[in-house]
């Protein structure tokens, strides 16, 4: 029987157009991982695409190579394919034009005539024969690029590559290890089993920032094999200092005056031990604090290593308030914001409220409430 890697490398062989994805809203172990095994799969003269759900590149992981070539949706999923009987009349000349929203063919027969009986209409293959998924608990946390393209991700073999144990190990392979630092850390390992023995600089950069993004610089409890590998990485020319400076050391002083406001309007729900807080649109001193929630939201999590729900309303602009959800411990964020029609994981979820700050919050609040109160003990 093969193993699990085995399985993979089978399936690979078979495969020459391979689709990445990641969830809605990713973790740098995430898009580091994916951007890693891009490259690895080039490595074995493969074509990748890498999509995720409005991905948009932040500020600070801009150096991460290759980051640009994300993908924000999926397109060109499949071809269209529309077929001419010429058994009985051949094509003498053929044009097309596009107009109104619609794409005439214009078909001149060499002798005789064409009949609408002679057309027929189908779908091509799709033009991935393999979808890869990277640190997502569900084919649902993809959003769009799974909604709108369900059929693809059922008629297409799933390979499932995740350490967390919310994973639903939906693929029809599943290298998901919780014993790994990170998924990056499991990608490490099919590069091994690939046979690529030695990174290069870029390749071995992109791992090492996926392990010490989510490892927060190594500070949660990692296995001597995570500490094995990530001195193995640098030893093959990862750039340590450089991952360093942009996760952790290029806040600007707007920003950590933000992280300031935030911390101080820190509040706590100790009966079912929900923390939150806020941020109004006078608080924000331009669009690039706006892009920089994320990493006010992840210095509010660190605050509260008790919580079980912790959110953050910030109004991006007037009457425009963005709710961010993490859940920590057994709680499922899609269920508590389910009312409120999110892109959400079962840790994660953000939408967008037209509601004052004030409103939003109260709503938002009083329907957690509710919701975890409807909860098995």
């Amino acid at each position: 029987m093969l193993t699990i890697p085995q399985q993979f490398s089978e399936l690979l062989k078979r495969s020459e157009n391979i689709l990445l994805v990641f969830k809605a809203y990713p973790t740098i172990d995430d898009i580091a991982s994916a951007l890693a095994l891009k490259k690895i799969l080039e490595k074995n003269k493969k074509v990748v695409e890498v999509a995720s759900h409005h991905f948009q590149t932040s500020a600070k992981l801009k150096f991460l190579p290759g980051i640009s070539d994300i993908k924000d949706s999926l397109s060109r999923v499949r071809k269209f394919i529309i077929t001419l009987n010429t058994s009985k009349t051949k094509v003498e000349e053929f044009s097309y034009d596009v107009s109104d929203d619609e794409m005439k063919i214009f078909v001149l027969p060499s002798n005789g005539m064409f009949r609408k009986e002679d057309v027929t209409a189908s779908e091509g293959d799709y033009r991935f024969n393999m979808i890869i998924t990277i640190g997502s608990p569900d084919l649902e946390s993809l959003g769009a690029v799974y909604t709108e393209n369900s059929k693809l991700f059922y008629e297409t073999p799933v390979v499932n590559i995740d350490h967390k144990p919310t994973n639903e190990h939906f693929g029809q392979i599943n290298l998901v290890d919780l014993t790994l630092s990170s998924s990056a850390e499991g990608v490490y390992m099919l590069m091994k089993h690939l046979g690529i023995e030695s990174p290069e600089a870029d390749l071995a950069t992109l791992l090492l920032a996926g392990m010490i993004a989510e490892t927060k610089s190594f500070q949660k409890m990692i296995s001597p094999q995570s500490l094995q590998i990530a001195s193995t990485l640098i030893a093959s020319g990862a750039r340590r200092d450089e991952i360093i400076r942009h996760l952790y050391f290029t806040k600007s002083l707007p920003l950590l005056r933000l992280w300031g406001k935030v911390l101080a309007r820190l509040k706590k729900d100790d009966r079912l031990n929900i923390v939150w807080s806020y941020l109004s649109f006078e608080d924000f001193e331009g669009r690039a604090l706006m892009d920089g929630l994320e990493d006010v939201m992840e210095e509010l999590i660190s605050a509260s290593p008790e919580a079980q729900v912790i959110a953050l309303f910030a109004e991006t602009a007037p009457n425009t308030v963005e709710v961010f959800i993490r859940t920590i411990k057994s709680i499922d964020a899609s269920l508590l914001a389910k009312p409120f029609a999110p892109s959400a994981d079962r840790q994660t979820a953000r939408w967008k409220s037209t509601k004052s700050l004030a409103q939003t919050q109260q709503d938002v609040l009083e329907s957690f409430r509710q919701t975890i109160a409807r909860l098995p003990r």
